[in-house]
């Protein structure tokens, strides 16, 4: 009998969370198209355009530095700016959008970002994965690097609290 009634609550709470569940989602969907709506006029982009079935969203570019934002999934807690470029070394341009856009979200100085992007990037170099994670005073960020023939770098910038919106 203590089984069937286990089976039964556990039964309850599954249907409780599946009317809760679509509800939340379309509630955090609701957030992350704002947020992204925040973060491109606060970075001076063009209106973001979600990518479908996941929770990103590209923010177009800025000279030649791809930028999309990602909503937190899972564990995550903050949404992160991801600029991409195409080759493993970016060029000094690349550093100043990293930059201009680690200043503008999170308040941190230009210089900071940078410089912690970099050290990031470098890691990221001699990771065997290519993967680096750095953090400085409430800034995160993220560094991916690939080489060979679809060589690319790109850094994740997040902040430990909300963006400054």
């Amino acid at each position: 009998m203590l089984s069937t009634a286990g089976s039964l609550a556990t039964l309850a709470l599954l249907v409780m969370a599946a009317g809760v569940l679509p509800a939340q989602a379309a509630d955090e969907a609701a957030q992350c198209d704002q947020m992204a709506a925040d973060v491109a006029g606060r970075i001076g982009t063009p209106t973001p355009q979600r990518i479908e079935k996941s929770q990103s969203y590209t923010l177009g570019k800025k000279g030649d530095v791809e930028l999309r934002l990602r909503c937190p999934t899972g564990s995550q807690r903050q949404a992160r700016v991801v600029l991409r470029w195409n080759a493993t070394y970016p060029p000094r341009a690349f550093w100043s959008v990293v930059a201009d856009v680690g200043a503008k979200l999170t308040g941190a100085s230009h210089r900071l970002v940078r410089l912690s992007a970099h050290k990031c990037h470098k890691a990221s170099l001699l990771a065997s994965d290519g993967r680096a994670n750095r953090r400085t005073r409430g800034l995160g960020i993220e560094c991916h690097t690939t080489t060979g023939s679809s060589a690319a770098s790109s850094v994740a910038l997040r902040r430990r609290s909300d963006f400054r919106l």
